[in-house]
């Protein structure tokens, strides 16, 4: 998960890892998995000062055996700052390839953040068409993120999934009206999205980002995570054991813009996915 309104790139990171026995990644009747979830949402308040707030609850049981480890969801909130309808279409195809850009080419993506330093005065930061946005961290968080891209190793690039793109899309489609975070209509979670166009194995994470307007201006504001403690966004992104990923954009009623992000170690599409459609949607 501000003009001189505060932060608008709010964003939301989650992970679980999945483990199973024989019968693991096959849908059908599972058995009693105790799953525990901790979540850890961080608030950026009107004066700057993060209120971290601590819950957890009972994960439902899922169509197939798994084993969750907890998972962090982050939120730096802020005012609306990007109308609805003002933002130029994302896809998920590029969204996916500026992923990949910083994944295999780290030092490259550590130049265009350093080319951005000039536009940080204190906490505030200069925006395309002179609007300034109050960070939590101002250049700190930047600086951080430049130093990992210099010493950070190449990955490999992750592969389009057009079946996680659709479960991206659903996420962005059901925050239209404004809401945020993981969770969908009817208690949905990443988890049971992404498992409605495919079958995933071993691990999937999500990241969400609001009020962005490019995909570069996405990746950039995931991988500096300022404000977020364990930039669990960055560790996404950057985690070698994800193979697959899909992203979506689409309009949000308050941040005008939403951006879900979905990853996965392996996913098998279903049979219903028509490659090379979906992939290219944003609404």
């Amino acid at each position: 998960m501000s003009h001189h309104l505060r932060g608008i790139s709010d964003a939301f990171a989650e992970n679980v890892f999945i483990t199973g026995g024989k019968g693991h990644g096959k849908y059908g009747r599972c058995p009693q998995v105790s799953t525990s979830r901790a979540c850890r949402i961080v608030v950026l308040d009107q004066t700057l000062v993060p209120r971290v707030l601590y819950g957890n609850y009972e994960a439902p049981r899922c169509a197939f055996a798994l084993l969750l480890c907890p998972f962090s969801a982050s939120l730096i909130r802020a005012n609306p700052a990007v109308a609805p309808g003002g933002l130029d279409k994302i896809t998920g195809t590029a969204i996916i390839h500026e992923i990949n850009i910083a994944r295999q080419n780290p030092s490259l993506y550590a130049t265009f953040l350093e080319q951005t330093r000039q536009n940080y005065a204190g906490r505030e930061r200069l925006m395309p068409g002179s609007a300034r946005r109050c960070t939590h961290e101002g250049i700190h968080a930047l600086d951080e993120a430049i130093r990992f891209l210099r010493r950070a190793r190449p990955l490999a690039a992750v592969a389009l999934s057009p079946g996680l793109c659709l479960a991206a899309a659903d996420h962005c489609r059901e925050q239209a009206g404004g809401a945020v975070g993981h969770h969908g209509r009817g208690g949905s979670d990443p988890g049971s999205r992404i498992s409605r166009y495919g079958v995933v194995a071993k691990g999937w994470a999500e990241n969400i980002a609001y009020g962005q307007r490019s995909a570069r201006a996405i990746v950039m504001a995931l991988i500096i995570d300022d404000g977020v403690r364990g930039r669990g966004h960055c560790r996404n992104i950057f985690n070698r054991n994800y193979n697959a990923a899909g992203a979506a954009s689409g309009p949000h009623a308050r941040y005008g813009s939403v951006c879900s992000i979905d990853f996965a170690s392996r996913y098998a599409e279903g049979t219903l996915v028509r490659v090379g459609t979906d992939t290219t949607t944003s609404f």
